[in-house]
């Protein structure tokens, strides 16, 4: 993912405060080298790929979006609507702290 097009990633405060949408999900293969496959994202900042792999999760302000590998876009309904707080990284685990076993984020 990229934070945003206009500022140098340590001026991540910059791109905060400035409030445009200006990050981007991108993709690369050896090919085609890199391409935009999703823009307009807020703060851009972390990706996991979902349990049952359809999907990539992507850290975007305080929502976390979803990128579907099958339909090659991001889905119009968020995985998570608002957190608290703003994203900051994102993985997958296969238990929770106490350890006990669950799928989460």
């Amino acid at each position: 993912s990229e934070t945003t097009q206009y500022f140098q990633r340590r001026r991540i405060f910059h791109a905060a405060f400035d409030g445009r949408p200006t990050g981007r999900l991108l993709r690369y293969s050896k090919g085609k080298g890199v391409e935009v496959v999703a823009e307009d994202l807020y703060m851009a900042n972390g990706l996991a790929l979902s349990h049952d792999k359809q999907y990539i999760l992507v850290i975007s302000g305080v929502q976390i979006l979803q990128y579907s590998l099958e339909r090659r876009e991001m889905m119009s309904e968020p995985f998570v609507g608002v957190m608290a707080g703003t994203g900051d990284n994102i993985d997958a685990k296969d238990h929770l702290p106490n350890g006990k076993k669950r799928n989460c984020y």
